[in-house]
């Protein structure tokens, strides 16, 4: 099993609810587009970055790397 980052930034966007409504819209388009092969059951973190600073606050989801088995924001399917 191999884990990918695909960052991706949202602009514009006024809360997570909306985020994550993007993500589940449109991240199997931005998936099959780099040709990694099946990604289905795949989970998401969403981060907020902090204005004037290199930090990230994590929102939603836990780092599937960081804390295994640990609750993540599933991805719903195609």
């Amino acid at each position: 099993m191999a884990w990918i980052d695909v960052p991706i930034d949202l602009v514009d966007v006024d809360a997570v609810q909306e985020a994550v409504e993007w993500a589940e819209s449109n991240m199997d388009e931005r998936l099959d587009a780099l040709e990694l092969g099946p990604h289905t059951g795949r989970t998401y973190v969403v981060y907020a970055k902090v204005p004037g600073d290199d930090a990230y606050l994590q929102l939603v989801g836990r780092d599937p790397v960081r804390a295994p088995g640990a609750d993540n924001l599933p991805h719903r399917g195609r």
